[in-house]
């Protein structure tokens, strides 16, 4: 989609005699990156440079706000998760600059009205999070009281699809469980 989508979009616009393009793409955007996400990300942010269009990127870090995807969606699920736990990967340093929907508006809206083509911008909140205290700051907000489960990746996967899609399967682990 990042980059079929991008590819689509860019001939619809030379098709039409559009000369300029506002586009979004992800904070952490490489072809470095490990991520196909942020690998795809960098794609899409090479065809706009290449586009021969006038092009401004920005960058945003998540993006939280009415209807999102990863506060009201991915962190409440693992949140409300119907295990004794929530699950944490590794220790929860993985660190995020969760940036306003309405930031983000302001930003595109200001591209419009400034010189900005040519450039990329990355766009985060003024306040730095780990996984742990945003997975915290949810279950406070939920009015739940469950400690966390901290485990590798491997580990977490084998306990979700083991108890889940293997029912006669038990489930058995030793880890302790905080806070």
């Amino acid at each position: 989609m990042h980059v079929l989508g991008v590819e689509n979009t860019l001939k619809a616009l030379k098709g039409n005699g559009v000369a300029r393009i506002i586009h979004m793409s992800a904070l952490g955007a490489s072809s470095a990156s490990q991520s196909r996400y942020f690998q795809s990300k960098a794609r899409g942010e090479e065809l706009m440079r290449d586009s021969g269009l006038e092009w401004t990127i920005f960058q945003p870090s998540l993006i939280f706000g009415p209807g999102d995807g990863f506060f009201a969606g991915t962190l409440a699920q693992l949140v409300k998760t119907p295990l004794p736990f929530i699950p944490l990967v590794g220790r929860g340093q993985f660190l995020f600059r969760p940036v306003s929907h309405q930031d983000v508006a302001l930003a595109f809206a200001g591209a419009l009205s400034r010189p900005a083509a040519g450039k990329t911008f990355q766009l985060t909140g003024p306040q730095e999070y780990n996984l742990h205290e945003l997975l915290l700051l949810v279950r406070n907000t939920l009015g739940l009281r469950k400690g966390f489960l901290s485990a590798g990746t491997s580990c977490l996967k084998r306990i979700f699809l083991d108890s889940f899609f293997d029912s006669n399967r038990p489930v058995t682990f030793a880890f302790r469980i905080h806070a």
